[in-house]
This record gives structure tokens, C-alpha cells and sequence, in this order.
């Protein structure tokens, strides 16, 4: 059974959204002083090799200790080159991910605060189906409403949000996106284990499965959920795969 209703965000509900809007974006300043230290350390490295050539080119122990401490500071210019590269490419990556949120995200969370409202859909389940996680795909969950239909959820948000005692598969529990935006929020209220009837192998689904997010999660589906998983692709691997 699936029941959908609306009601105020909490006050923690929504101080997490807030917390969204006050992450700090990648700073400019820090990633020139970065750039600067390290060029700073590669400049001195490479002034400090030079004296060494220098000074200790001599025979005898001059030479050896010139070469004992020109390695070392070649080891550290190669260093301060890769970290110069890591700073700045990890900037950018950033700075392109903030531009990303606040372009598509960030107004939506206003949006969402302004409104005001949760939407809760509230599951009671009969029995379910699982596509066990492969390496970094996620964990999808195929949910049976008694009713001849399916809930189709994906993601690790559902089995890692809540208190760590909190059953999953649960039997009953509540998705709590935001009304306006539709912004997941969390999963609330997991009550009772619900044991699998079933569990796939992530490897055995279609790639385009696997990799893609369609389903969108969230979705109810008709049939029971070995006929959800059979209509996703489900195809088992057998020994004459391998033959």
C-alpha cells in the first residue's frame, strides 16, 4: 500500500536544506596561494639544484654529498609539479560542480523553503525483491504495494539514511521529498524487516540498466516484482555463458 500526504517541513528538515545554501563555494584566493607555495618550492628546488652543481662539483666527498642532496630535491620539484596540477584541477572540478548547483539545485531548495511543505509517501510493503549492489552501481529495491503493483526505488540513500538499527528492506517507512521542487529529504520510520523473496545479481541485469538511472526511483510499476524484474531485463547468467 502506497499513501501520499502532505505536511510542514520540520525544523530539522529544514535546517538540512539550509545547509545546502551555506556551503562555501572553492575560493579563488586559496587555490593562487596554493599555486604560489608550490611554484615558490619548485623555483627554490630548482635554485638550490643549480648551487649544488656548483658548489659541490669536486672529487671526492663535496661530489657525493652533492649528490646525496640533489636527488632529494629533485624528488621534491617532481612532487611540487604534481601538486600544483592536483590544486588546480581540483578547483576547477569544483568551481564546475558549484556552477552546476547553483544553476539547477540551489534554486530549487529556495523554492522548496519558500513553499514550505513535505510531501510523505508512506509504504506498507508484502514483500520485496532486490538488485544486490555490483562494485559502484547501487542497490535497487522492488517493492510489492499488495495491489498488483511495484515500488521502484535505486539509490543508498534509502538503506544508509536513518538510525543504524533501523531495518532494511523495512516493511513499512516514509520517503519524505520536498512538496514544491520534489527534493528528497530522507526515509523515516523503517518498521519491521522485511526478508527478500528474491536477490538479482546487479551483474545479471541489462548495461543499460546498470548504468542508467530508468527507472527513475520512486516509480510504481505494475505487476508483481518478479515481473517488474523479468520487464527490467533480468537475465541470470548461466554455465553456458561461460562455455
Amino acid at each position: 500500500m502506497l499513501q501520499t500526504f502532505e505536511r510542514p517541513l520540520t525544523t530539522s528538515e529544514r535546517a538540512d536544506l539550509v545547509l545546502w545554501l551555506d556551503r562555501k563555494p572553492p575560493s579563488r584566493q586559496t587555490m593562487r596561494r596554493w599555486l604560489a607555495f608550490w611554484l615558490a618550492t619548485i623555483v627554490g628546488s630548482i635554485l638550490a639544484m643549480v648551487g649544488i652543481v656548483t658548489l659541490f662539483d669536486r672529487p671526492g666527498w663535496p661530489r657525493k654529498l652533492g649528490e646525496w642532496i640533489f636527488g632529494p630535491l629533485m624528488l621534491l620539484a617532481i612532487a611540487a609539479v604534481m601538486a600544483m596540477f592536483v590544486v588546480y584541477t581540483s578547483y576547477r572540478r569544483r568551481a564546475a560542480a558549484e556552477d552546476v548547483r547553483e544553476s539547477d539545485l540551489y534554486p530549487k531548495i529556495r523554492a522548496a523553503l519558500a513553499h514550505g511543505g513535505a510531501r510523505v509517501s508512506q509504504v506498507t510493503a508484502v514483500g520485496v525483491v532486490v538488485i544486490q549492489e555490483y562494485e559502484d552501481e547501487q542497490s535497487a529495491f522492488i517493492y510489492d504495494l499488495g495491489d498488483g503493483t511495484c515500488l521502484y526505488l535505486r539509490g543508498e540513500w534509502y538503506y544508509l539514511g536513518g538510525a543504524p538499527e533501523e531495518p532494511w528492506p523495512a516493511r513499512e517507512f516514509e520517503i519524505v521529498n520536498t512538496a514544491a521542487s520534489n527534493l528528497w529529504i530522507s526515509v523515516q520510520n523503517k518498521r519491521e524487516e522485511l526478508k527478500p523473496e528474491f536477490i538479482a545479481e546487479m551483474q545479471d541485469m541489462p548495461y543499460e540498466f546498470m548504468r542508467g538511472n530508468l527507472p527513475a526511483t520512486e516509480t510504481v510499476i505494475s505487476g508483481s516484482p518478479m515481473e517488474v524484474l523479468r520487464h527490467l531485463g533480468y537475465e541470470p547468467l548461466t554455465d553456458k555463458d561461460f562455455d
